[in-house]
């Protein structure tokens, strides 16, 4: 499913209805760092995409920032890792 498609979806009433479900489950808090605040319902992974209903431990609630953050470290794990150049050691001034 594309982005744009992805965002219709997540409009729909029966996503709505997926979305407090899943806030219900989680007792209207954050699953990481326990917030009450602009709760959102999370895809752990995208096999039942359309079925969520029947698959509600597929989900968890987060709040906004930590819904961002888990998506920034997902795409940082995603990136291949740069070999980091490495500083050859400097010479030392050995007095003798």
């Amino acid at each position: 499913m594309d982005k744009e498609s992805y965002r219709s979806y997540l409009r729909t009433p029966y996503w709505k209805e997926v979305s407090r479900l899943v806030k219900k489950r989680f007792g209207w808090r954050c699953g990481v760092c326990n917030s009450p605040l602009e709760l959102q319902a999370h895809h752990r992974t995208y096999e039942h995409q359309g079925d969520e209903l029947n698959h509600l431990d597929d989900l968890i609630c987060l709040c906004k920032i930590c819904h961002k953050l888990f998506h920034k470290e997902q795409r940082k794990a995603r990136k291949p890792q740069r070999a980091q150049k490495r500083k050859s050691p400097r010479p030392r001034n050995i007095n003798i």
